[in-house]
């Protein structure tokens, strides 16, 4: 369903928790449903199918050679990190986004939730990006 600017959002065309329709979301503008495959928070936590959506919003925000597949935590954690990294300058504010360990240690998803919730919102501003955007558009960008 499109929202008021034509461009598609999820929100009230989705059925389903915040999770669900975060990780729906997520694979439609990668382009890679797979990546979410394992569902919430698994599908999260290496940090690959966050830095891919980082990527989709704005082309090489996240170089490729930086996004590490290694099942090992430290890379996983870098990717998270580049993620968080990636929200800030896509205008996610401190308060929105989350810590490594929220999501790496499961220690607060539901901040993760907001983040990517907010992120979602944001998408509307990145510049150059014209895909599904989650939420209404903040009159901000409006």
């Amino acid at each position: 369903m499109p929202g008021a600017d034509g461009r598609p959002c999820w929100q009230g065309s989705y059925a389903g928790s915040d999770e669900e329709q975060i990780l729906a979301w997520l694979g439609e503008v990668t382009g890679q449903p797979e990546l979410v495959s394992g569902g919430w928070p698994d599908a999260l936590t290496s940090g690959v199918a966050l830095c891919e959506l980082a990527n989709a919003l704005r082309p090489k925000t996240i170089p490729k050679k930086k996004i590490s597949r290694s099942p090992k935590p430290f890379p996983q954690r870098e990717n998270i990190r580049g993620f968080i990294e990636a929200a800030r300058q896509f205008g996610v504010e401190d308060r929105d986004n989350f810590d490594t360990d929220d999501l790496f240690e499961a220690k607060n998803l539901s901040q993760v939730v907001l983040c990517c919730r907010a992120l979602g919102r944001a998408a509307y501003s990145v510049e150059g990006y014209a895909g599904p955007c989650l939420g209404k558009k903040p009159a901000a960008a409006a």
